[in-house]
Order: C-alpha cells, then structure tokens, then sequence
C-alpha cells in the first residue's frame, strides 16, 4: 500500500497546519459574538460592495495585475507602486517570504509571544528557528538578545509591532538600528494603522528592510483576503518570482480600491476601536485580579490568573454566554493569559457585564 510520508519533504512532517479550530467553531454557530481572531466589528460600505457586485459578471477571465491596488498601497505608505508586491493576505507574504530567503537548516528568528503564523512557515519550509521570549510585565523588544542570536545561517528576522497578542509597539529608531544587520529584517505591521508611526522612508537607507501589511484589521476586510509587502525595488523583484499569478481577483481588487476611494473609510474605524480599546481596559482594570496590558492593536490582552478562577473556565463560560475570547496558552504565556477583540460599543459593554457576572460567581 502507498505511504506517502515515504515522498513527504521533512518541513511537511514536522510542521502543523494552522489552527483554524476557532474560526470553525464560529461559522458553525453564526450568534457566538467573534472577540477572538482581531476582526473589524465594522462592515465594508455600500460602495466596497456595490464594486465588488459590477465585476461579478466577468469572474470568468483571469484577473488582471492588481496595478490598482499598488497605487493605493504606495500612495497609502508615501512609497512608489514598484516597492509593493499585493498577496492573498498576509500569511501569504510570510510564506513567500521564506521561500524566498530561506534555504532548509538556515535560521529564522522571532521574538515571543508573537503571531504564530512566522514558525509555522518556518517549520514547513525546513528552516531552523529561533525564538527570543519577551518578558512581562512590559514585554520589551529583546532586539540586543535578538541581534546576539543571529549568525552566518540567519536569513530573516520577524519583528512584529504592534505584537499580537502583548499590544505594545516599538520605536522607529529601534529598527533603523537593528536594520543594520545583514539579514532581511521583516517588519509586521498588521495593526500599523491603529498607530501614528510610518517606517517606510527607511528602505531608502536599508534595502533588507521590508514591511508586512494587511486589510484585515484596521480596514476591516479580513475576508477579501489581502495582505502586500513593502520593500525595495531589487526585494520584489525576487519575491514576485516565487508568489502567486492570478490570485487576486477582479472582484475583490474593485473592493479594495473603492475603500480607499474613501477618505472616511479608514478613519472612522480607526477611532470606533481605540475608543473601545479604553473602554475594556479601564472597565477591566476596576476588577480584582484582573490585568491588561496597554494595546495599540484592535484587541486587549488580559491576565485573569489572580481572580481565583481557572483562566481556562473564564473562556468557557464566556462561550457558554455566547462570546468568543481567544485562549493565549499556545503563544508561550502560559494558561493565565487570553485576547479579548474590539467590537462595537455594545458589544464591549456585553462582554464587560458578562465579564463581571462569572468572577463574582
């Protein structure tokens, strides 16, 4: 009988699959109020949809290059269009990333807690990895012990900020500096816009410097799935040799582009989720035992150990009250930690009632 973990590549056997477990558990139960995967409570506007409606009709051509986008992007950045390559979300430009720069046995770094997405494309494409823990109560940068690390086999460094799920940033000076080191060190900026801080006027200076951006947080279009990277021109000249033709349809790229046609689009849900951010952590702050750690992202990362109650029950009963927080005990924090998303107003308050209801139970 045919085995194929005979032919299977070893980056295969060794890595897992993404945990979708949560979002499975969401669609399957369409009233559970999503707080665990950093979504946008906010819908796309009528003119997002209408324009994705008018290019339905011709879904059977292929796309064409998402030109559109690259201008949007570069003028979004204060970049030129030939310094943006678009994917199909962020991980994808993580992967290609890898692909791109990382030979089998060569050495990925990251800092932890972090997005779990950097060692499970690490671990796929063969690479060795190294994480450097970030320690509470701050979570400061460990760039000195991050630098320390790197060697001869170091192909890329992941710098993410604002880090999910700690919430904290770093300055810009601490990665012009650390840029200085010859590896590519890869920027994740998944929640850059939640934050008055643009880096991207250092590639000029630091051709392996690159940036990672996507649409599924601050500009709430998680589901047209797309992410682009921001690099010099030499860098996605590379990285456009290795990733997808064709992926971005026609669709989802009128979607995009009718978002930032809208001067208002970007803004609006920038303000509703950092009024909410104030909310949960001031509410939460007022509980005994309760912890928060301050976030410039659209979630709040909460410490509930010292409550008396098993972090672990607390989530439980939250989905028992059909909210779904995210458990923090496979990112390296142990099992007091969990992600609590911004939703809208009334869904910040409902998850501060029920917050309060279970630990006086």
């Amino acid at each position: 009988m045919f085995d194929p973990s005979n032919l299977v590549r070893e980056g295969v056997k060794n890595s897992t699959g993404y945990n979708v477990s949560h979002f499975i558990r969401a669609w399957s139960n369409r009233d559970l109020l999503r707080m665990m995967s950093n979504e946008n409570p906010i819908q796309p506007s009528k003119a997002v949809i209408e324009a994705i409606i008018r290019e339905i009709d011709e879904t059977n051509l292929y796309p064409a290059p998402p030109a559109g986008l690259c201008e949007r992007f570069a003028k979004h950045v204060k970049m030129k269009p030939e310094n943006i390559a678009v994917c199909s979300g962020s991980m994808e430009v993580i992967d290609v990333l890898i692909r791109t720069f990382v030979e089998p046995d060569q050495e990925v770094i990251i800092h932890s807690p972090t997005f779990s997405a950097y060692e499970k494309f690490a671990n796929l494409h063969g690479a060795k990895l190294i994480s450097v823990k970030m320690k509470p109560p701050d979570f400061a940068y460990p760039f000195e012990e991050m630098e320390r690390s790197i060697t001869k086999d170091t192909k890329i460094v992941f710098v993410c900020t604002p880090n999910n799920p700690t919430g904290n940033y770093c300055k810009k000076s601490d990665i012009e500096e650390f840029a200085k080191n010859n590896v590519i060190v890869a920027v994740d900026e998944a929640y850059a816009e939640f934050i008055d801080q643009n880096m991207t006027d250092l590639i000029a200076s630091y051709r392996n410097l690159v940036f990672i951006r996507t649409l599924s947080k601050a500009w709430g279009l998680a589901g047209l799935r797309i992410g682009y990277l921001i690099a010099d021109e030499s860098v996605i000249d590379y990285f456009s040799r290795v990733k997808q033709p064709f992926h971005i349809s026609m669709p989802i790229q009128r979607g995009v582009e009718a978002a930032f046609d809208d001067p208002n689009y970007l803004r609006e849900r920038v303000a509703a989720n950092n009024q909410g951010v104030d909310y949960i952590r001031r509410e939460l702050d007022k509980i005994p035992g309760v912890t928060t750690f301050p976030s410039s992202g659209n979630f709040v990362l909460i410490n509930a150990g010292d409550t008396g109650h098993q972090t672990q029950q607390i989530i439980e009963k939250l989905l028992d009250m059909g909210i779904f927080a995210r458990d923090m005990s496979s990112h390296r924090l142990g099992g007091a930690y969990f992600r609590i998303t911004i939703s809208t107003e009334a869904n910040n308050r409902r998850f501060i009632e029920a917050m309060k209801k279970i630990l006086k139970s």
